[in-house]
């Protein structure tokens, strides 16, 4: 009996075991991440007239390199003065009754949705009344950013006896942002 009840222990451990092996269980593994919306200006530049035209019209061009990955973002624009004003390289600063020379803002003319571009305006003088280009969708060429032409142009004026001698200059405020 003994032998018997042995053999019958080590029976039910070796079932128990063989029974505990077969158990399984599933589970799932989520795995969540975010990235943060952003856009940046890769590169900008400085516009430069030389020697004006006082009669025809003058215009300078420049490219702006902007990298976006969120789909609904805005270009805003707004100008120290308004208007080329008289400069004192020496000071600094704007000649304090100087002549203004008004120029156009252009940006993004080739565009093919006009409602994402900002053709030949004044530039308005304070944050908040700046000029907005709204754009639908991500930057192309990632990392690189995509292009965007801007130009300012001035008309010359008959005879050209407008402008005084001197050297001139405005400062373009330029900001993006994601909706």
């Amino acid at each position: 009996m003994k032998k018997f009840m042995i053999s019958f222990f080590l029976c039910l451990a070796c079932a128990g075991y063989l029974s505990a092996q077969a158990v399984s269980e599933d589970t799932d593994i989520t795995v969540t991440s975010n990235v943060s919306k952003h856009i940046y200006i890769l590169s900008l530049q400085d516009l430069s007239f030389g020697s004006l035209n006082t009669t025809g019209l003058n215009t300078a061009t420049g490219t702006i390199l902007i990298r976006s990955n969120h789909s609904s973002w805005r270009f805003r624009v707004y100008a120290e003065k308004g208007a080329l004003a008289e400069w004192d390289a020496l000071t600094s600063s704007y000649i304090s009754g100087g002549d203004l020379i008004p120029y156009t803002f252009t940006f993004n003319s080739s565009a093919t949705n006009p409602a994402e571009r900002i053709i030949s305006q004044t530039v308005p003088t304070a944050l908040g009344s700046e000029l907005i280009a709204t754009f639908g969708e991500k930057t192309k060429y990632g990392a690189n950013g995509e292009p965007f032409t801007y130009s300012v142009d001035i008309i010359g004026v008959a005879g050209g006896s407008d402008w005084g001698a001197g050297d001139y200059r405005d400062v373009l405020h330029v900001s993006l942002s994601v909706n």
